[in-house]
């Protein structure tokens, strides 16, 4: 393992999250054993302004040592404006952040997570919801629409059976001058006429399910899109 290389990008996804959590912990987690019967999720918490290096050897060895994969995640239980969709087209991701405030980690070649910033704090039913109205818009895993959701903590190997241990990588984590999400127009949801223009608006897409994350976007801007990978618990 390439501590060096892990330490850089696993510390600058802490650094971005702890940005705007306002003392609310993070919680690392280890998937180990992943793809058998016997795999098990270990987690420990990282106490807001903790240093974080303890944890951060404490998952390379779990990767190491247990084949885990490598998770991370805001406490669940608190309310927190991080908000997570998976299973996004690298171009349409980095787009995506360009508009809007997120975090893009790349999970596999082409292949990657955002958190995005919503405007306020929201509860895990709220973020649930507000999560249903992302994938609806940019398309991506089904599966990894709650509230609870972990994702991958950047700078260790994907574990997953058929990623053939690709590293992950954190593509983009500046917020600077980024607006976040409205969390209001991603709750009114995309079903009616009236909340149309206040989530597309929000999304920085021109017309609902038709942003550069959409088939239709993928598609004018030359790229399929690729086929959705089952859920797990990243």
């Amino acid at each position: 393992m390439n501590h060096t290389r892990t330490r850089t990008q696993a510390l600058a996804m802490i650094e971005a999250l702890r940005s705007r959590l306002d003392g609310v912990p993070l919680e690392i987690g280890a998937l180990c054993r992943i793809g058998t019967a016997d795999a098990a999720l270990l987690r420990r918490t990282l106490a807001p302004g903790a240093d974080p290096a303890g944890l951060l050897g404490w998952a390379g060895w779990q990767q190491v040592h247990e084949r885990a994969q490598i998770l991370i995640r805001p406490d669940p239980a608190a309310s927190h404006p991080w908000l997570l969709a998976d299973d996004i087209e690298t171009a349409a991701a980095l787009a995506f952040a360009v508009r809007r405030a997120a975090l893009v980690i790349e999970t596999s070649p082409g292949n990657c997570q955002l958190r995005v910033l919503a405007d306020r704090p929201l509860s895990l039913p709220d973020r649930t919801m507000a999560q249903r109205a992302l994938r609806e818009h940019l398309h991506g895993d089904p599966g990894s629409i709650a509230g609870d959701k972990w994702s991958r903590l950047p700078g260790y190997r994907n574990a997953k059976p058929g990623r053939d241990g690709c590293w992950t990588n954190l593509l983009r984590s500046d917020l600077a001058g980024a607006r976040p999400v409205s969390a209001s127009a991603l709750l009114a949801g995309c079903g009616s006429a009236p909340a149309l223009a206040p989530l597309t608006s929000a999304l920085g897409q021109g017309r609902c399910g038709q942003g550069q994350g959409s088939p239709a976007g993928r598609a004018a801007a030359g790229g399929a899109r690729p086929e959705a990978g089952p859920a797990d618990h990243a």
